[in-house]
């Protein structure tokens, strides 16, 4: 729980003390379980202090959904020798080490839980995250697929992003039937799934393995 000194910080790092612990709070415990009153005693201020900021739970969730939003990576670069392969194990090493971090893989199952709550959400959700790291991986291995590749880049694209999704929200299910342990909250063979996918899809295109 965050100390109540924090009503004297400034009104940018205190908006950010809300939605930090708002994000835990929601991810921990459900968004319909939290109310404005928890997050309010988790930060250490008052309920009307946060009203102040926003209007609502709602309105919190929906400044969350941004702030995940503006942190995706929009765009690729890589030099221009770079081949498909190497391109996908950048882009999916990323999204796995990103997903490592404490925290994330709760808040994308807080994200699809509330997106079957509220239509309006989910089609936020799917146009700001979702499609934006589509869109990114598709607009990098484009120019990278042969000529006759049976599948399009951005079939391949939300192929991977799926894939890759699919594993950070199943883990700990796949890690329980397993009979393996989660090291620190993620699955310790998450790499050599990384590797599946890059050898499926380079075997598909017809590109020659490195």
């Amino acid at each position: 729980m965050v100390q109540a000194s924090h009503e004297k910080s400034s009104p940018r790092s205190r908006r950010d003390l809300i939605l930090d612990e708002a994000q835990v709070l929601f991810a921990r415990d459900g968004f319909g379980s939290t109310g404005i009153r928890a997050i309010a005693a988790e930060v250490g201020i008052s309920e009307a202090t946060i009203y102040h900021y926003f209007r609502s739970k709602e309105d919190i969730m929906d400044a969350i959904i941004s702030r995940v939003s503006a942190g995706q990576l929009r765009g690729y670069a890589f030099p221009p020798d770079t081949g498909l392969e190497d391109v996908l194990r950048i882009v999916g090493t990323g999204f796995l080490q990103a997903m490592a971090i404490s925290g994330k893989r709760e808040l994308i199952h807080l994200m699809l839980t509330e997106s079957a709550h509220d239509p309006h959400r989910a089609e936020r959700y799917l146009s700001e995250i979702w499609d934006q790291g589509v869109h990114a991986l598709e607009a990098a291995i484009t120019g990278l697929l042969p000529e006759d590749s049976p599948a399009s880049a951005n079939t391949i694209s939300k192929m991977v992003s799926g894939a890759l999704v699919h594993h950070v929200i199943h883990s700990e299910s796949i890690a329980s039937v397993a009979g393996r342990p989660l090291e620190n909250g993620v699955d310790p063979t998450r790499w050599q799934y990384l590797d599946e996918i890059i050898a499926l899809v380079v075997r598909g295109v017809g590109e020659p393995p490195r």
